[in-house]
């Protein structure tokens, strides 16, 4: 189809983030977060820290390059958001509380 861009390896056929792609959205949940109140403070658990590493380590192999990370300011995604990007370099910005 026309303007469509096959982002396959030619080798392998498999997705290569790193091919020329200029325009993307990435979406990560927030990981597993204890429970508590008030909601905006409960911290993620040591589930969601491994969670949020594992996320990180994945954008790592796929060679993703993310221009800006926002996140919301609840603490469990700032969390998730600071340890996913860490891997891959990227400052985390927080989003206006509603």
């Amino acid at each position: 189809m026309a303007g469509e861009r096959d982002l396959r390896s030619p080798a392998d056929g498999v997705w290569d983030a790193r091919r020329t792609v200029h325009s993307m959205l990435w979406l990560l949940r927030h990981a597993d977060a204890a429970s508590g109140s008030p909601d905006s403070d409960r911290r993620l658990t040591k589930r969601g820290v491994r969670q949020s590493q594992a996320a990180g380590r994945a954008l790592e192999r796929l060679g993703v390059q993310i221009d800006v990370c926002l996140a919301s300011p609840k603490l469990r995604a700032l969390e998730t958001a600071r340890i996913a990007t860490e891997r891959i370099g990227v400052e985390v910005r927080v989003g206006a509380r509603r």
